[in-house]
């Protein structure tokens, strides 16, 4: 029996919500995401892991990666690699540079030779030895569509096109790469039974759900089916570039996004952050069990002011009534303490209640761990930026995806408006590099 760790999308970098800590001197949102990766890695050294299979985007912009932000990725890799658990790193969208040629965020290990540490950034079958033999790893990493749009035989081509070409590709190298996986299955050398192979992708699918990951996406990407991943044979499909947590499988094999290890918006709101413990017996599907983490939840409070109370004090009635309110099994309904709070106010006094002091309320009173400044009901003027909100340190499409949820923009208009913001950031970096 072996047994893996799979996780992916880290996206160290998000600072969304966050403040200063005074301690550090880091953004608070960066020791959140520490602190659950050093949650993963502790669960892998002292649970029996084989292998830790992280599947693609370890920061959160892969062109402007932050050196304290690539060290301390790197510590805990190595950590794990010298305590004789081996690393396998995909390589994502997000640890690719925009410019052909460049290395990726992770390159470094393969550079600085780390043992123990397996580094795909491109599209083959490894073979990974681990206390428990050897792992058949059958890696997808990203691949852009981008390059195929240079080449002479796309020229006049339609974007669906050039889409069904790309996806056409795509199976052509797990075709490839499954027959090798297959015909490689012989005993492995220390144990005697057949390698058992799984595939480990950052791939759009079809039948997925998107999370979070809608901000980091420019445009669609083209996906594949289901079918074409969960097949002989794999036993298990690790998955990586969507942020929703969940299971797609066919033919009994499990297709597993691991999903974000942490929350990074109000669209991650009531989903588990967290990673899998994989069992494989190189006979049949594996099992497989998700592992949660501490994670600051995100929480959306719709307050109706009434009448007959002053507003600040009908408001504290309020939030006092949410966090102390209990369902039938006797768990919190609301839960205030350490999460982070965007409230909705609506009522006949709403356009009376300051915005600093339902802030100030929220985190001294109720242990708010970050709280935006309200939202007031749709019919009345749009809610500004407040002095409890500072832009610093924000990049400019988390001010403009900030500034949209605040005005309630609709999910859909807001993603075709991030969109079109993100267009406008990346051909002002195309234009600097050139």
């Amino acid at each position: 029996m072996m047994r893996l760790l799979h996780f992916a999308d880290l996206h160290l970098g998000v600072e969304s919500y966050g403040y200063p800590d005074p301690e550090t001197g880091h953004s608070s949102r960066l020791l959140d995401f520490l602190k659950a990766l050093d949650f993963m890695v502790d669960f892998a050294l002292h649970g029996d892991i084989d292998l830790v299979l992280f599947c693609g985007d370890a920061y959160r912009r892969g062109h402007s990666v932050d050196p304290t932000e690539q060290r301390e990725f790197s510590q805990r890799m190595v950590r794990l690699a010298t305590s004789g658990v081996p690393v396998f790193l995909v390589v994502g969208n997000h640890d690719i540079s925009k410019a052909r040629g460049k290395a990726s965020t992770v390159d470094i290990f393969t550079t600085l030779q780390v043992e123990n540490v397996h580094v795909a950034s491109r599209p083959g079958t490894y073979r990974v030895p681990t206390r428990r033999g050897e792992l058949s790893i059958v890696a997808l990493p990203w691949l852009s569509r981008g390059a195929m749009l240079g080449r002479e035989d796309m020229r006049g081509l339609t974007m669906e096109e050039v889409d069904r070409q790309f996806r056409e590709r795509l199976r052509n190298i797990i075709d490839t790469c499954a027959t090798e996986a297959a015909h490689s299955a012989g005993p492995s050398s220390s144990s005697g039974q057949a390698t058992p192979a799984i595939l480990a992708a950052h791939i759009a699918v079809m039948e997925a759900k998107l999370g979070s990951e809608r901000e980091f996406i420019l445009g669609s990407d083209p996906a594949l089916p289901v079918a074409d991943l969960a097949r002989p044979p794999f036993s298990y499909v690790a998955l990586g570039h969507y942020h929703r947590t969940q299971t797609i499988g066919r033919q009994g094999i499990p297709a597993v996004y691991a999903g974000s290890l942490q929350g990074v918006d109000f669209s991650d709101e009531g989903v588990d952050k967290g990673f899998y413990e994989v069992e494989i017996d190189g006979e049949g599907p594996a099992h497989f069990t998700f592992h949660p983490l501490p994670s600051p939840p995100f929480l959306t409070l719709e307050l109706e002011l009434g009448t007959g109370q002053p507003p600040l004090e009908a408001l504290r009635n309020l939030l006092s009534d949410l966090s102390d309110s209990a369902s039938a099994d006797g768990s919190r309904r609301y839960q205030i303490e350490g999460a982070i709070v965007r409230t909705r106010i609506c009522g006949a006094d709403r356009e009376t209640v300051p915005e600093r002091e339902v802030v100030r309320m929220l985190r001294e009173n109720f242990g708010a761990y970050y709280a935006l400044p309200p939202t007031l009901s749709a019919r009345t003027r749009p809610t500004r930026l407040g002095n409890t909100h500072s832009a610093q340190g924000l990049s400019p499409l988390d001010a403009l995806k900030l500034y949209l949820e605040q005005k309630q923009t609709d999910s859909e208009r807001l993603r075709e408006l991030l969109e079109y913001g993100r267009r406008l950031v990346e051909e002002e970096e195309t234009s600097q590099a050139a």
